[in-house]
């Protein structure tokens, strides 16, 4: 969108049309509106614009997502007045993909690729715990389907790191 390319400091929006139409004419108009309005701030503010520059890598290794990466993985962290198993189990893991679409519908696709992730390894944990519920003393329990998942999950990880998306 136009206010998404604005938000860059060298942002540029293309517009392809046989014709000017009106939308275009008051979405350019709304565009200048707001950029006067934002230099006249920066001015009185002695703000100069600058962009962010951050690797993808560096927002991903934050210690805030390393901490809630944790606080997911380790059930027993989450509150300790809620066990982290069924209906809180799969209230958090609605939560999560309620979270995840929204920031997809936002285009904020770190956060919904991270949130992805999330969803990827609770998902996990709920089999890996479901198996071991119903395993009896002394039974063997085929673990290979959760082991493959994060094989897989690991060779899509670095699939992304060799292709540099990572």
């Amino acid at each position: 969108t136009i206010g998404r390319a604005a938000r860059n400091v060298d942002g540029r929006v293309i517009l392809y049309a046989d014709r000017m139409t009106g939308s275009m004419e008051r979405a350019i108009a709304e565009t200048n509106r707001r950029r006067e309005k934002q230099v006249e701030y920066n001015t009185e503010h002695g703000i100069t614009p600058e962009s962010v520059k951050r690797d993808i890598k560096e927002i991903m290794a934050s210690p805030y997502e390393s901490r809630e990466m944790d606080r997911l993985t380790n059930p027993g962290v989450r509150d300790e007045s809620k066990p982290f198993v069924g209906t809180n189990f799969q209230a958090a893991l609605k939560d999560l993909e309620g979270r995840m679409r929204n920031a997809a519908a936002n285009l904020e696709f770190e956060e919904a690729g991270r949130l992805r992730d999330e969803i990827k390894k609770m998902k996990l944990l709920d089999l890996e715990f479901a198996n071991d519920l119903m395993t009896g003393a002394g039974e063997e329990v085929d673990k290979s389907a959760p082991k493959r998942w994060r094989a897989e999950a690991a060779a899509e990880k670095a699939e992304a790191f060799r292709k540099g998306r990572l």
